[in-house]
């Protein structure tokens, strides 16, 4: 059952179960020490109000002499005594005659408990006689024998009374089991019985019984104290079980919320609970660094994926995920998109020639020509693989792009690398193939322009190398030019114009 529960809950539910065992184990071992010291209390003042009465009892037990508890002082000294119900004494006399009286509060009289029936009929059949005697005996007889009937007759009515109340208290009020304790409360009857011996005797003892009353209500009070005190500590246990839980548990909830999405949109200086100085605090502290370290890590791959590491121009990654957005500006600000490819002639034989190095180095030279040509507000350079590279631009004009593509091919040749397996023109040159359209025709796609280009690129190519053609015409200045350099100034002159352009509109980079 436990492993279907959340962390919120099994929190409070363990905590709860502890707290209440706890309050359970403290309220009762608090309610048996309080129990059983107000029951001792309880005993001991019994105990200490019988001492009149057994100091007598005692005396009175030795000399078989009932006469000396049945005093009116000593019947009023018995119902004086505090919640006392009934007492009985058992015992033996200095003669070993067995004494045996009672006395109940609810009557105030004091008996003999071992008054017989049998006991009473030879009292009858006594007084019988003597009145028998009476009706013939002499004046001065019958003085002496109506003395005689009238002790009879006076003892016969106590005997009669003795059996009367034996029988009625006897049947109310039973010796209890002394044998593991000298006293024993009964809860059901509310009555405490307490068992004394008597003085200066080992058998005799007397057994009493007191209203208990007090103790059943001290028993419900605590009770009842102990419940409401343990009710109102659960209830405080509960408040602060939710309030550690939540203290715990919403932190985490709070950082699980804040590893939602992506690593990129995370901001390390929100992440929440850093300012805390406990356990969580040090969680959200290496969460922070470590989601800095991801995204330190991510941005050094993504401009990985983005920038050729041989040139430091984009890559072909960029050109996938970039050149599409260059082409919805175009749109946007109705100028010309032009898609310019570029691959260097013969360059497998100029590794074959100088090798890999040697080949590296120039393609970093041909990159470095093609970064300073360019307008970087808004014309890209990507190696797209090999030697070939792709230059995606936005211009004011047609014009502006094809301007661009020259420059592009002559400043290569500027750079004079020397190639002699370069079919007899001694240095590194490119072939260009240049597709565009114009920003209000937003129905061609950028896979179809370059398709274009690169079928005008194989038109270079197929034309001689290092010259530019533009899908659909071919440009008028190749390798057979005299003035390369006047060209390139010219070309060179209309890309600085477009630049200014896009710098005095503040175009966006694309």
């Amino acid at each position: 059952m436990l492993r279907r529960l959340n962390l919120n809950q099994l929190l409070f539910v363990t905590h709860m179960l502890l707290v209440l065992w706890l309050v359970g184990s403290f309220s009762y071992t608090r309610y048996a020490s309080e129990w059983s010291g107000k029951i001792a209390s309880e005993v001991r003042l019994a105990n200490s109000s019988m001492q009149h009465i057994l100091k007598d009892v005692s005396f009175a037990a030795r000399g078989l002499n009932y006469n000396y508890v049945a005093t009116q002082h000593a019947l009023a000294g018995y119902d004086e005594t505090p919640n006392l119900f009934y007492f009985e004494v058992i015992a033996t006399s200095k003669n070993e005659e067995s004494y045996n009286v009672a006395w109940a509060k609810d009557v105030g009289e004091l008996w003999n408990t071992e008054a017989l029936f049998e006991q009473n009929d030879e009292l009858e059949i006594s007084i019988k006689g003597l009145r028998e005697r009476l009706m013939t005996a002499s004046e001065e007889e019958r003085f002496k024998l109506t003395y005689v009937l009238d002790r009879l007759l006076d003892k016969q009515d106590r005997l009669s009374n003795h059996i009367r109340l034996e029988n009625l208290f006897g049947n109310i009020y039973f010796e209890p089991d002394f044998t593991h304790s000298d006293y024993v409360l009964d809860l059901n009857s509310c009555l405490l019985y307490l068992k004394l011996p008597l003085l200066n005797s080992e058998d005799s003892y007397l057994w009493a019984v007191f209203d208990a009353t007090s103790l059943t209500q001290f028993k419900i009070d605590t009770i009842f104290l102990l419940a409401r005190e343990a009710f109102i500590a659960i209830l405080f246990s509960i408040a602060l079980i939710v309030w550690a839980s939540r203290r715990i548990i919403q932190p985490i909830h709070r950082l699980a919320e804040s590893m939602e999405g992506d690593i990129d949109s995370i901001d390390v200086d929100s992440i929440p609970e850093q300012h805390r100085s406990d356990e969580l605090g040090k969680l959200a502290q290496r969460y922070a660094s470590l989601i800095r370290r991801i995204q330190n890590q991510m941005l050094g791959l993504r401009r990985q994926s983005l920038f050729d590491v041989l040139t430091g121009v984009y890559s072909r990654f960029a050109y996938e995920t970039q050149a599409n957005l260059t082409l919805e500006s175009s749109w946007k600000n109705d100028r010309w998109f032009g898609l310019i490819i570029i691959d260097i002639d013969n360059f497998k034989a100029y590794n074959d020639e100088f090798g890999h190095a040697t080949g590296d180095e120039a393609l970093q030279a041909v990159a470095k020509a093609f970064r300073t040509s360019i307008n970087p507000h808004s014309d890209k350079v990507y190696r797209f693989g090999g030697e070939e590279f792709v230059i995606v631009c936005e211009k004011s004009s047609a014009s502006g792009v094809s301007s661009l593509a020259e420059l592009l091919r002559t400043n290569v040749w500027l750079k004079k690398i020397q190639h002699p397996n370069n079919g007899g023109l001694g240095f590194v040159t490119c072939s260009v193939g240049v597709s565009m359209s114009r920003g209000s025709d937003r129905e061609v796609s950028l896979k179809a322009l370059f398709k274009q280009a690169d079928l005008a690129l194989y038109q270079a190519k197929d034309s001689g190398r290092n010259q530019v053609v533009i899908a659909g015409q071919r440009s008028a200045i190749t390798e057979d030019d005299g003035d390369l350099q006047g060209n390139s100034q010219r070309a060179n002159g209309l890309c600085q114009e477009e630049r200014d352009k896009t710098i005095e509109n503040k175009e966006p980079v694309a």
